[in-house]
């Protein structure tokens, strides 16, 4: 049996192509994002510096870490700027 919002949606879109109603197609945009260092890096472009990609992990809310931050008095961000904090809480 399908879930009951599937349903519900399946059944208004339906409805709704029955009545005539027609969305638009999507379509995508021509305009390069304004931050794209990362797409161009993994396109192998040229870059101007090596982008890094930053990915916080759900290890943040262990009492480990949050006694290590507490202690150095640091957020996550400047825990970054420090390469023996990094090693600690990593």
């Amino acid at each position: 049996m399908a879930p009951l919002r599937f349903v519900a949606v399946a059944s208004a879109c339906l409805s709704s192509m029955a009545s005539g109603f027609r969305p638009a197609p999507m379509t995508m945009s021509s305009k390069a994002p304004a931050n794209d260092l990362m797409i161009r890096a993994a396109k192998r472009e040229p870059v101007e510096r090596t982008p890094i990609w930053l990915f916080r992990q759900a290890g943040r809310h262990l009492p480990e870490y949050k006694e290590y931050k507490d202690k150095t008095g640091r957020n996550f961000l400047e825990l970054l700027k420090y390469p023996e904090d990094v090693a600690e809480v990593t």
